[in-house]
């Protein structure tokens, strides 16, 4: 078998015996499709490694007080900026293709699924969630990223 592991361009050899595979151009055992080598130079996912899933809370709302929502959106920018949240869609035009969904959609980024978590249960937010109570209706999940293979991936 021919093909890319990681970066390299290597055959698999497979032992007759254990059927253990290991890459032809290193002799390395193949975990995953991916020899030691390469292994070692990608940037490793999951606890505890440097690279993390991020986290995000995706809100759908219905505003019903725009003046008392305006002071939600004040008080909830120090927990946003405590725990590094980043909008990355904050109300703005959209069109609902399939199912029902309120008017104003907003998806905030953190570094990782437990900061977006810890953001939600902080005393900071609970402050700022007061100032919402009233002003509007909403739906919020906080979600873990993905970023495993991808369409474009091949």
């Amino acid at each position: 078998m021919t093909g890319s592991i990681g970066q390299f361009p290597a055959s698999i050899n497979r032992e007759p015996a254990s059927g253990r595979r290991t890459a032809a151009h290193c002799g390395s055992p193949i975990v995953s499709g991916i020899c030691a080598h390469a292994r070692m130079e990608r940037p490793q996912k999951g606890k505890g490694s440097s690279v993390e899933k991020k986290g995000y809370w995706i809100a759908h709302v219905d505003v019903s007080d725009p003046e008392a929502y305006k002071r939600y959106i004040t008080a909830n920018a120090a927990a946003f900026r405590k725990f590094g949240g980043r909008f990355l869609v904050r109300g703005g035009p959209g069109e609902t293709m399939e199912g029902r969904f309120r008017a104003r959609t907003v998806i905030i980024e953190f570094k990782d699924y437990a900061t977006a978590l810890a953001c939600y249960r902080s005393p900071e937010y609970m402050d700022a969630l007061a100032q919402r109570k009233g002003a509007s209706i909403g739906d919020l999940k906080v979600v873990e990223g993905y970023d495993g293979p991808q369409p474009a991936d091949g």
